[in-house]
């Protein structure tokens, strides 16, 4: 498993920051979806903590392994947890995307972090 830093400038991407009072920190989010579903995690009364580009994880499809890091990782107060992806509607219709987000489901149980794990 590795860990993204989005504190590093880059000339590609758009990193917002959204001030948690939830999580008692800034969480840094790529791009203005995962920024918006901050507001719900940050509002949801479901929800303890979550994390944006929790640690990442390798994942096998069509003979390679590819690297994939989830969006959030969030923590209920029943005291499950999920990996949640944001992303355009539009682009999860194509089979190639599916196929390959089903292949991500497959390996992600495994990699999920208890509570006492998560850092922010």
């Amino acid at each position: 498993m590795y860990v993204r830093n989005l504190r590093k400038p880059s000339a590609n991407k758009n990193v917002y920051k959204f001030v948690s009072v939830k999580n008692g920190c800034t969480i840094m989010c790529e791009g203005s979806l995962e920024y918006d579903c901050c507001y719900y995690l940050e509002y949801s009364d479901d929800v303890v903590r979550y994390q944006s580009q929790p640690k990442g994880y390798r994942f096998p499809y069509q003979g390679k392994e590819h690297p994939y890091t989830p969006d959030f990782l969030v923590h209920k107060k029943d005291g499950t947890s999920y990996l949640l992806e944001v992303k355009p509607l539009s682009k999860t219709f194509s089979s190639g995307f599916q196929d390959m987000f089903r292949q991500k489901q497959t390996q992600a149980a495994p990699n999920l972090l208890s509570p006492n794990e998560l850092t922010t």
